[in-house]
């Protein structure tokens, strides 16, 4: 296959090196680094190359015949990372099913998530690689959500044979399983089109009947013969309408006799059936007009809405689903929990599925892999190790990480290769809570809107009493026919269908959600943007969101042999993820090695960690109040000499039982940002205060330098103590937002109204917030806020439509002036009217982002 000889063609590039000037790469169109350049004569001008995979990738597309791309695209091309994917992690028998289905006789059709699709050029360049590679025989890129579907011959080509094509050129393609969520919204928008074209068909050839049929009613010149024959034709279309493109309507009843509550289409239900159970008996009396006409025209007009609604709905799952993608299934687990870091980076490896690591798992990572789960570098081969964490913290550029860093899941090798350890199961990383925030936040919205589940079926309750009412009026009062007299029923059945109520509130805050995912921002469900729109009062956790989180560590007094004190430090802050355990982690690194520590450890929220040896001896590492309870009064002169020096330092103790074993002195930067994020809310008209567990000096310092006053700082807080102070405020009326990173603030996040986390916090309190920051930038707050505040108001003015139209429309369709058809056109209307203004709120929200 060719394909594989492109393959092997890069691993044999050996091009003429020369030193690049201010160039840019033929490809990628990244500036050309100083060094070394690949060059090649294409397309009889001499080509200057970043890579020799941006070279490969430029000769695989002209040898395509595709390089119009170059001269059509209005974006750079991706650039080819260096290193294989591992693409045949999709043909283990156990996966192969989960991402492709049955498309007919010895095909397959599969979905694929293209990254770096860029213009219109990317995806004509995609189909157009796709269609040449042999057993694919089809292939379709969706620009907006860049979404392909590819049909192929699973004897011919493999689905990592596809993905590994994509990869050669630059695009990072990831299949999507066939039990994700847009999945199940495809096939449902998939049966509202068989639908839609079992009542279009019906509807263009009944109304061509019904032409012919009201035009002799009025004049007498059709036949009783012809008559009776548009008749059985009418009922012939009309019936496979009412019994299968209806279906989704009649649902509802089920519920109901069922005990539940009222659907939103029992009205249109029961239009319809009041319009075709009537037009049944007029038609086999054969003495009254009948509506067969009204009943296809109805169901087509609302089947329209009901599919283009479905479709907006697909769009935008598919899109988060792009935003936020799952892990890959397997990985490379070294056959071994200890690591020699001379030895092992060549130790024999097994390829195992990633829900099978375990914490403590050691991990193989080369270039081009996804980190599997959350966890700590431990060897690198080359002394180099950068990863791209885009799908985390939206910043593209290589972040370079040393031994010890931490590793977030999701993230991308881009070069070197090492071994890590993990340090949290992959069901609860990061990027796995992520995932699940994002899975479907607005869909269970109108079960949690209680004001309208209980408006609803009083609504129903009450527009059913116009309806019988309306017909009670002109059969019995105005003396009409039965026939004549239940089309005022229909239409007011018809025409106020709550859909557009029902509507309002999860279109809206379903696109708001969207937007603040697109920048960046993470939205549980639509229930936090309505409590965020109404908070009074922000609070800030300081370390990790108001500070840079890295703190250093210049100061560092010894009271015992500094081979202990680091075997203590590094076994009591092993497994810790926060900034001040790996501040003192590293800040011991370079002591002598001692034998390791042991024993049991327990952690005390926002004080310490406490160690029990199995020689009977009790240490206590964290802050002075904690780890210095019990010390000797000559340790304490020690102590408070030390916190004299370092007055403006968070002061952190190692001790046992009576002494002081080490003092730390710990300091951290301001966040860059911080200082704006603190004007805006009060520009928002908002109170700003910072919650800490750090003395009042350092906390103060960090107040001064980003404008808050002494005041609205409030120092030496335990975690249930910034729990009482979020309790006061809400006490007061007002609503609370607690902004951390989740490792000492878990509980003021869980009982604030809205709880925020930086996306370097702990996962945990990722999954119990109502917000995550993604780009791990508190001022993106700012535009969280605005948004629920606009969303708000969109929600408003849906509602305001939606019932603007009821209390309009039903008393014009009860007077007798609207045909049942008219008044399925203007709720369908209606319906896309809030989707349409749900559309404008994505505008608007794009304009709060620049602004």
């Amino acid at each position: 296959m060719r394909y594989f000889l492109w393959q092997r063609e890069i691993r044999a590039l050996n091009e003429t090196v020369s030193v690049a000037t201010a160039a840019r790469c033929y490809h990628c169109q990244e500036p050309l680094r100083t060094g070394r350049t690949h060059r090649r004569t294409l397309l009889g001008e001499e080509r200057q190359f970043c890579c020799s995979g941006c070279l490969m990738a430029c000769e695989i597309i002209l040898d395509a015949g595709e390089g119009s791309y170059y001269e059509n695209r209005t974006a750079a091309a991706p650039k080819v990372r260096s290193g294989a994917m591992q693409a045949d992690q999709y043909d283990l028998p156990e996966l192969e099913n989960p991402y492709a289905e049955s498309e007919g006789p010895g095909l397959l059709a599969a979905r694929l998530d293209i990254v770096g699709i860029h213009c219109p050029s990317c995806v004509y360049l995609n189909e157009r690689l796709l269609l040449r590679l042999h057993g694919v025989r089809e292939a379709q890129v969706d620009y907006e959500s860049g979404r392909a579907r590819v049909v192929f011959e699973p004897e011919s080509v493999r689905l990592s044979d596809i993905v590994a094509l994509l990869a050669s050129v630059g695009y990072e393609a990831r299949p999507v399983r066939a039990d994700s969520p847009s999945r199940a919204l495809q096939e449902q928008c998939r049966n509202l089109l068989w639908r839609l074209v079992v009542a279009g068909f019906a509807a263009g050839n009944i109304m061509m009947l019904s032409i012919a049929l009201w035009s002799g009613y009025f004049d007498g010149s059709v036949s009783p013969e012809f008559r009776r024959l548009f008749e059985w034709m009418q009922f012939l279309l009309a019936t496979p309408v009412y019994f299968y493109c209806a279906r989704i309507f009649h649902r509802g009843w089920r519920g109901l006799l069922r005990g539940g509550p009222p659907g939103m289409d029992l009205l249109v239900s029961a239009g319809i059936t009041s319009a075709y159970a009537y037009s049944i008996v007029a038609f086999f009396q054969g003495s009254a007009i009948v509506y067969f006409d009204s009943v296809v025209m109805i169901v087509f007009f609302l089947l329209v809405g009901r599919y283009l609604e479905c479709r907006a709905r697909l769009r935008q799952r598919e899109r988060m689903e792009a935003l936020v993608r799952p892990l890959p299934e397997t990985c490379r687990r070294l056959n071994r929990r200890s690591l020699h870091p001379d030895r092992d980076l060549h130790a024999p490896f097994s390829v195992c599925q990633n829900a099978a690591l375990r914490v403590g798992d050691l991990v193989l990572l080369e270039p081009g892999e996804h980190v599997p789960a959350d966890g700590s570098l431990l060897a690198l081969r080359d002394g180099v190790f950068g990863v791209d964490e885009s799908v985390l913290t939206g910043e593209s550029r290589p972040v370079f990480r040393e031994t010890g860093a931490r590793l977030l899941a999701g993230s991308v090798v881009i070069e070197g290769r090492a071994v890590m350890r993990v340090s949290a199961n992959p069901a609860e990383s990061s990027l796995a809570v992520l995932a699940r925030l994002a899975s479907d936040p607005h869909a269970a919205d109108l079960n949690r809107d209680r004001t309208l589940g209980r408006l609803i079926p009083r609504f129903l309750f009450g527009i059913a009493t116009i309806a019988f009412s309306s017909f009670a009026y002109w059969y019995l009062v105005a003396g009409l026919d039965f026939g004549a007299a239940l089309l005022p029923l229909v239409a007011v059945l018809i025409v106020s269908c709550p859909c557009a109520l029902a509507l309002a509130a999860p279109t809206a805050r379903g696109a708001a959600i969207y937007l603040a995912l697109r920048h960046g921002l993470l939205i549980r469900d639509g229930g936090v943007l309505d409590r965020l729109s109404a908070i009074r009062n922000v609070f800030f956790d300081k370390t990790g969101t108001l500070t840079r989180g890295r703190p250093t560590v210049p100061g560092v007094r010894l009271f015992a042999s500094d081979a202990r004190v680091r075997a203590l430090v590094e076994y009591m802050e092993e497994d810790t993820l926060h900034p001040m355990g790996v501040a003192l982690r590293e800040s011991v690194a370079h002591f002598p090695e001692a034998s390791p520590a042991k024993g049991r450890r327990r952690t005390v929220p926002g004080r310490g960690i406490l160690l029990r040896s199995p020689d009977g001896g009790a240490y206590r590492l964290g802050d002075v109040r904690f780890a210095a309870a019990n010390v000797r009064a000559t340790d304490r002169d020690c102590i408070h000499d030390f916190s004299r020096e370092f007055s403006e330092h968070s002061i952190l103790a190692l001790c046992d039982r009576r002494q002081v074993l080490a003092l730390f002195a710990l300091r951290d930067e301001v966040r860059p940002g911080a200082s704006g994020l603190i004007a805006g809310v009060r520009r928002s008209g908002l109170q700003p205060t910072m919650l800490t567990g750090d003395a009042m000096k350092p906390a103060r310092r960090i107040g001064a330098e980003i404008g808050l006053k002494n005041h609205e700082i409030f120092a030496r807080l335990l975690p249930e103590q910034k729990v009482h102070a979020i309790e006061e405020a809400r006490l007061n009326g007002s609503g609370v937002c607690m902004v951390g990173d989740g490792f000492n603030d878990a509980p003021a996040l869980a009982r604030a109204d809205v709880g925020v986390v930086v996306s370097r916090g702990a996962p945990l309190s990722m999954e119990r917030a109502g917000v995550v920051l993604l780009h791990d930038d508190p001022g993106d707050l700012l535009y969280a806020i605005e948004l629920a505040r606009v969303t708000r108001r969109s929600v408003r003015t849906n509602l305001a439509i939606s019932l603007l139209y009821n209390s309009v429309m039903v008393p014009i369709a009860a007077a007798g002036l609207l045909l049942p058809v008219w008044c399925a056109l203007a709720m369908a209307a209606s319906s896309l009217s809030v989707v349409l203004s749900s559309m404008f709120l994505r505008m608007r929200g794009d304009t709060i982002w620049k602004r």
